[in-house]
């Protein structure tokens, strides 16, 4: 009888959902011309040196964390890295990238979302022309609601914002 009775008035519950996952992994490459310059351009022509290649060792580790309640979701995630130039060690840096994405119900008409990334990684060498190390910060927001209407119809309005901060070459 207790557990019936209990059951009769006890209220609903939401369940939520944790999932978190970890990572690290180690890895080491060799690259044959790290500049991406034409073989016949060696980054330090005025110093004599024609060897492009180098191998470069990663560390990595991060974590992934997914929050869920009834429909409403928060996904989180951060990473770091490190980068080790054997040869080219004027090159040796952090990078990192974290972010979110809440996703979110009001009933079956109205849903949306909030989203943010934050990354700071390596300009690409090859992009810049340049031989010195230059790091880029890249930054985006997102939200987004979406009323439904009609079965058929549906208004979504998605503004974005969207910040790179990167270097001048040689600056």
């Amino acid at each position: 009888i207790s557990i019936a009775l209990a059951c009769a008035l006890g209220s609903p519950v939401a369940y939520a959902l944790t999932d978190i996952s970890p990572y690290v992994t180690a890895g080491v490459e060799h690259n044959s011309n790290v500049f991406a310059r034409p073989g016949d351009e060696p980054p330090f022509a005025a110093a004599g040196n024609n060897d492009l290649g180098d191998t470069i060792t990663r560390y990595l580790a991060g974590v992934n964390a997914d929050f869920a309640w009834d429909r409403d979701r928060l996904r989180l995630n951060a990473e770091g890295a490190r980068f080790n130039y054997n040869r080219f060690s004027l090159l040796d840096h952090d990078e990192s990238k974290f972010g979110g994405d809440f996703s979110w119900h009001l009933g079956p008409v109205l849903d949306g979302s909030l989203a943010y990334t934050q990354a700071r990684t390596m300009t690409a060498l090859a992009d810049t022309l340049s031989t010195q190390l230059e790091l880029q910060t890249d930054k985006i927001g997102t939200a987004t609601v979406r009323v439904l209407f009609t079965p058929r119809w549906r208004f979504d309005l998605v503004p974005r914002w969207h910040e790179l901060q990167t270097p001048l070459p040689l600056f």
